[in-house]
């Protein structure tokens, strides 16, 4: 049985890029103004009205804008 507690991560070039990208990305999207911001929630807004579970049906609130 493997033994999660001696399981080190070892940082590899692909790692690390993804490190550096996610990085960028959240420094990008700090910098964007609040009116982006809200444009980019109202889209998940959207994008989330259309997913429920199954058997269940919760009505979803988009703002307008």
């Amino acid at each position: 049985m493997l033994d999660l507690r001696k399981c080190t991560l070892v940082p590899n070039k692909v790692m690390e890029n993804i490190i550096r990208e996610k990085e960028q990305r959240r420094k990008d999207l700090s910098e964007l103004s609040f009116k982006e911001k809200i444009q980019i929630l109202v889209q998940l807004q959207k994008m989330a009205r259309g997913v429920t579970k199954q058997g269940k049906r919760v009505e979803r609130i988009v703002w307008l804008i």
